[in-house]
């Protein structure tokens, strides 16, 4: 497929946010309120204020979470309904190491580079955009607080000039507070959402402070590790994730690191001996080192190579190290398939295997939709509940398949049929020789064009057919009449179109 880098690490970006500190802002903002109420409720021209500032005080009080509540695993009432204490697959013990992660760097003064051996730092450009923007709301409820006690200096002097602009700027001032405590909490509720989702978003940190990030790192780390600076064009690589407590929201942007030498990237499927036999690899995609094959998880494609990110389960890839780095085949397991059905169901992986020589008519029927193609090479086919597929007319359906228990290999993701993920030569029997070499490619895919040329063909013939019937009977049977200069004359006369007559011969009678 090409070259890749290997992840050898995994470093963590962290920041926070305390909850404690937008609480107490909207708690000051509430007592100002009611002291709004009081002085402008029954002024006319300030409900429709009163009634907008009722309504964005419910939406950020359904936001944020109350302040003495307890953190709960799972989904709680509160910023975004989405309150985890751990965003993804992590337990309590995961859970503990981050508080004490953070905790750590929150307190200590620490050297940089005891934070970079533990692959921890903390990102001090989005903390510092975080506080601004409270110091901006401190700010603000400091300059509203001023006109507060102005507007009731007034109502208690019971001046019988009674300043009619200070009221509405008050009004104007704290919807515009509530405005921005509401925007701030969408953007917080935004971040969780994706984290949640495990995808980075400016939400979570922004595209000039991960690269700032990304540059420091590339100066620290050695040099046979390396961040790829450029990898704020590589999304899928980078991993955020959410602690939440009652009081503060962490995120950890997880960056990779990868080795600085590149290695041959292979993309591995099952490929069918002239014996009618096919071994299933373990793995899709992989990492061929010198003495063994990596598993990878994901790569993501620069231009020019591959960014492969590690697996870290452990598989057993003895058979497939055998196969590729040695030309053995002792430690592998061949399936038997049928070949003359075209489509023969493996137990091992809970699917059909497509082998196609020649091509092979696939037809499937969906969620009320038609698909058809043909196909020639090796597919994986795995039929979704309630959908049909025939293969040269044989029916294949998905309740044979939801009636197995859990196949005891894992099942080789490789995308429908029409989006694969690659398109190379197609792979049929001529092209495979065994045990002495093994030729992998991926199938292609080609819509069944038959049906489309053959009607155009006849169409074609039919149209040819009808204008020379038509091109004889014009030259045989026509003979125009030239308009007279009477008819000509009363055409002007009356400002229509002269007509124009034809004059038929008649045939002779022998």
């Amino acid at each position: 497929m090409g070259q890749a880098h290997l992840q050898i690490s995994t470093h963590h970006l962290v920041h926070y946010i305390e909850l404690d500190n937008y609480r107490d802002h909207v708690e000051a903002l509430s007592s100002v309120y009611s002291q709004i109420k009081q002085h402008l409720g029954d002024l006319p021209q300030a409900k429709p204020y009163i009634r907008l500032c009722d309504w964005y005080l419910t939406k950020i009080y359904s936001k944020l979470p109350p302040k003495n509540s307890k953190p709960k695993r799972g989904l709680i009432d509160g910023l975004g309904t989405v309150i985890k204490a751990i965003t993804g697959n992590m337990d309590a013990t995961d859970e503990k190491q981050i508080h004490e992660t953070v905790n750590f760097l929150k307190s200590s003064q620490q050297e940089l580079k005891s934070q970079i051996k533990n692959l921890y730092t903390v990102n001090n450009e989005a903390l510092k955009r975080i506080n601004n923007s409270l110091s901006t709301l401190n700010q603000n409820e400091l300059s509203l607080l001023h006109r507060v006690n102005l507007l009731a200096a007034m109502f208690t002097n019971s001046s019988k000039t009674m300043n009619d602009i200070l009221p509405m700027e008050v009004c104007n001032r704290f919807l515009h507070s509530l405005i921005s405590v509401n925007d701030y909490l969408n953007s917080i509720q935004t971040s969780l959402t994706f984290c949640q989702l495990g995808v980075i978003h400016p939400s979570i940190v922004t595209r000039q402070d991960l690269k700032s990030n990304l540059e420091a790192l590339k100066e620290l780390h050695p040099k046979e590790i390396v961040p790829p600076v450029n990898l704020i064009n590589h999304p899928k690589l980078i991993k955020p994730k959410c602690v939440t407590t009652a009081k503060s929201i962490i995120y950890f942007i997880e960056i990779p690191l990868f080795e600085n030498k590149i290695d041959p990237l292979l993309f591995l499927l099952p490929t069918p001996s002239p014996h009618h036999q096919v071994i299933i690899p373990r793995a899709q995609w992989i990492i061929k080192k010198q003495t063994r094959l990596v598993p990878t998880e994901q790569c993501d494609w620069s231009g020019i190579k591959y960014f492969c990110v590690n697996k870290n389960n452990y598989i057993n890839m003895s058979c497939e190290e055998n196969v590729i780095l040695r030309e053995n085949f002792n430690t592998c397991t061949a399936l038997n398939i049928n070949t003359e059905d075209n489509a023969d169901f493996v137990p091992d992986i809970s699917a059909f295997l497509l082998t196609a020589i020649g091509p092979a008519r696939y037809e499937e029927t969906c969620h009320g939709e038609w698909h058809r193609a043909t196909l020639q090479g090796t597919f994986i086919i795995q039929p979704e509940t309630n959908c049909s597929i025939r293969i040269n007319g044989s029916m294949l359906t998905s309740e044979s398949i939801s009636r197995l228990p859990s196949p005891p290999a894992p099942i080789i993701a490789s995308g429908p049929i029409t989006r694969l993920p690659t398109r190379l030569p197609p792979l049929t029997l001529e092209r495979v020789k065994l045990p002495a070499q093994i030729k992998l490619a991926l199938p292609t895919v080609t819509d069944q064009p038959s049906v489309h040329i053959h009607w155009s063909a006849t169409s074609f013939l039919y149209l040819i057919v009808v204008a020379v019937a038509l091109t004889y009977a014009y030259t045989k049977y026509r003979r125009p009449h030239q308009p007279t200069d009477d008819t000509t004359a009363a055409a002007e006369e009356t400002q229509q179109p002269p007509s124009i007559c034809y004059q038929f011969r008649q045939r002779r009678r022998r």
